[in-house]
């Protein structure tokens, strides 16, 4: 990975920053509910960011959170586990990365698809 400028990786595979021709992180159906458990397995926070859509964190580290709150980013702390819920209602290809810029070009990007 480093030989190509990738240092980070997201559901264990590395992007360049809008590359074309990559394959999404996933395919969803339109109307389709989501949970995504994001493990952060480093020493460093993540303000992870999806586009065209809003989210709730339901619970940290294995333990539900009571009060849920909208949001299209949220911080990862190091080492912290999460899981976001939504509904994957607007159609299209987004992009979910880490908003810090040298993460998000070092590979920690990727889309999902809504079909």
């Amino acid at each position: 990975m480093e030989r190509h400028g990738l240092s980070w990786t997201m559901n264990y595979t590395a992007q360049h920053e809008h590359a074309m021709m990559h394959e999404p992180l996933f395919h969803l159906r339109r109307g389709e509910h989501v949970v995504l458990k994001m493990l952060n397995r480093t020493e460093f926070e993540h303000p992870m960011h999806l586009h065209g859509h809003f989210f709730q964190v339901v619970a940290l580290d294995g333990k539900a959170v009571r009060q849920r709150v909208w949001r299209d980013t949220v911080m990862m702390a190091p080492r912290q586990e999460m899981d976001i819920a939504f509904v994957a209602d607007n159609v299209g290809e987004w992009m979910f990365h880490c908003h810090i810029l040298d993460h998000a070009a070092g590979g920690m990007m990727g889309t999902i698809i809504v079909e």
